[in-house]
């Protein structure tokens, strides 16, 4: 650090370096080369320019002659802006808009970019762009995120213009919600039902019982120890079913005979009745049925 000229005080060391400036109440646009800014102002200025990405200055001894003024971020991280000598100390911060002037010394690349400039005791000046330390909203197909002042907030779009709505999407107090659309179904007798486990269905009866299907012989059902109520058994080895222990429809099935014929024509069973092709059999069949004649041989 700078050592006290020989014989002078140290009160009379800073009364000569800095007793012709006063102390500034705040920022000011243009600065006054008069005044002086303290860290607690120069600080709040820094965070109101960074949007508050930066609310804390901190000097870090890096060793030998060198320090470095960080800012701390919200979450305490340390943000890097500028390599100062130790010897070569600070004697004058402001906070100012950038020019053509800075654009032509390549010191940033647009007008009226916040500027932090550093004054050293050699009268070098640092510069660093404030602009790049503040929260910038964005905007994507699903979030989108903006910044209002020291609040960021951000916003997830739903889309519900689907034509039959299956899924409820809304956005409440605890979050983001998601739930199934379910159809009234008071006069159906399949059902959707919510359960701690999830999405199930329900098939009953009218009075309360499952309705159940289950294919086995006509042995395996009578061998059965329980038959449940509003089951229904389809016996695969006859032409039957069993419901609640009763037995409906038939067994009974239509085969050819020496007399009779069974013709299938898709949607109906016709009968046919055959008749010996014998010469002088007295059986015919005419549209009014059949008919037995008797006649002499002539």
């Amino acid at each position: 650090m700078n050592k006290l000229p020989q014989g002078m005080s140290q009160l009379d060391y800073l009364w000569t370096n800095f007793g012709g400036y006063k102390i500034s109440t705040g920022m000011q646009t243009p600065p006054d080369p008069n005044s002086i800014v303290t860290e607690s102002i120069l600080t709040d200025s820094i965070k109101n320019v960074t949007g508050g990405s930066i609310n804390k200055l901190k000097l870090i001894d890096l060793g030998g002659d060198k320090i470095e003024l960080a800012g701390l971020s919200s979450d305490g991280s340390l943000v890097s802006m500028v390599e100062l000598d130790k010897e070569n100390y600070l004697i004058k911060a402001e906070i100012v808009n950038s020019t053509q002037e800075e654009i032509d010394n390549n010191i940033c690349s647009e007008l009226d970019i916040p500027l932090l400039v550093l004054t050293l005791l050699n009268g070098d000046k640092c510069y660093t762009n404030l602009d790049q330390f503040k929260y910038i909203g964005g905007e994507s197909s699903s979030i989108k995120t903006t910044v209002l002042g020291k609040k960021i907030s951000a916003h997830l779009k739903i889309d519900n213009s689907i034509d039959i709505p299956t899924v409820d999407v809304k956005i409440t107090d605890q979050g983001l919600k998601v739930d199934l659309i379910l159809k009234d179904q008071t006069d159906n007798q399949v059902k959707l039902v919510r359960t701690s486990d999830g999405l199930n269905t329900e098939f009953k009866w009218d009075d309360g019982n499952n309705i159940l299907f289950q294919t086995l012989t006509y042995d395996q059902y009578h061998s059965l120890n329980n038959i449940i109520p509003g089951k229904i058994y389809f016996i695969t080895d006859e032409m039957c079913i069993y419901l609640n222990g009763v037995r409906y429809g038939d067994n009974l099935s239509l085969v050819n005979t020496d007399t009779i014929e069974v013709i299938n024509n898709g949607n109906s069973l016709k009968l046919e009745v055959k008749l010996d092709p014998e010469e002088f059999n007295l059986l015919s069949k005419s549209s009014a049925g059949l008919s037995a004649k008797l006649f002499w041989e002539e």
